[in-house]
């Protein structure tokens, strides 16, 4: 019976590439990350519900946090409004509304559909853009990955 035999060369050398450009790795990729967090941020902001503008402003990405294990992107909202981002965001069911007064309170306590004054916005403004844009996220991270191994 015949056999075929292969021999790969390189191996070691591309190993101690792989672990000289571990460092570049890392930054290149935190940017991608935080580059894609901007751009969601950006589209969300574009649908996230505006009376006041206390939400919208509160959108933020923090930089990218290397534990060593993985390299996170975090963006959100929050601060003062951070009863009435999650109210909003989950559709408002099942919450505690942050206040009983509001007229879209009122309208949901009664069953009403809220009219919005932002035609485009309302409920998931953060994960709606998020759903919408991560099949972006593996070519992006393949482009991060060519870019630190150039040489």
């Amino acid at each position: 019976m015949p056999t075929v035999e292969f021999k790969i060369t390189g191996l070691d050398k591309l190993a101690n590439k792989l672990r000289g450009a571990e460092a570049q790795l890392r930054v290149e990729i935190g940017k991608t990350l935080y580059q894609f967090g901007e751009e969601v941020m950006t589209a969300s902001k574009l649908v996230v519900p505006v009376l006041t503008g206390t939400l919208m402003n509160t959108g933020h990405v923090d930089l990218p946090a290397d534990s060593g294990a993985m390299i996170t992107v975090t963006l959100g909202y929050g601060g003062p409004a951070a009863p009435y981002a999650l109210y909003v965001h989950e559709e408002m069911q099942g919450a505690v509304p942050p206040s009983p007064n509001w007229s879209w309170t009122k309208a949901v306590a009664a069953g009403k559909q809220i009219q919005w004054t932002r035609p485009g916005s309302g409920p998931k403004y953060l994960e709606g853009p998020l759903h919408e844009m991560q099949d972006q996220l593996p070519g992006r991270i393949r482009d991060a990955v060519k870019r630190a191994l150039k040489p």
